[in-house]
């Protein structure tokens, strides 16, 4: 869960109870900029950034997936690879 508190600051968290063959998931606050995105924050369980400036924001998380490694057949190679799994809507902060 995330969000924006009087906006002024934005938190996430990945929970804590995941299975041991879980994928564990990396959280990232992001600023969208002119031709892309910049990262803000980013964290492995709770997240909490304070905005500063007004803006589109979004959060995402991130997993490696170890644990299809053995179904991926030839492209085994891609559960080493960083993917998002979940990206948010954007929240707009304004003055």
């Amino acid at each position: 869960m995330w969000g924006f508190a009087g906006a002024a600051s934005a938190a996430a968290s990945a929970g804590t109870e995941v299975e041991d063959d879980a994928p564990r998931p990396t959280l990232r606050i992001l600023r969208a900029r002119s031709g892309g995105w910049d990262e803000i924050a980013k964290g492995a369980q709770d997240l909490a950034v304070k905005v500063t400036e007004p803006g589109a924001y979004r959060a995402e998380v991130r997993i490696l997936p170890h644990h299809l490694q053995g179904y991926l057949s030839s492209y085994a190679d891609l559960a080493d690879q960083d993917f998002v799994w979940i990206y948010s809507n954007p929240v707009y902060v304004v003055d």
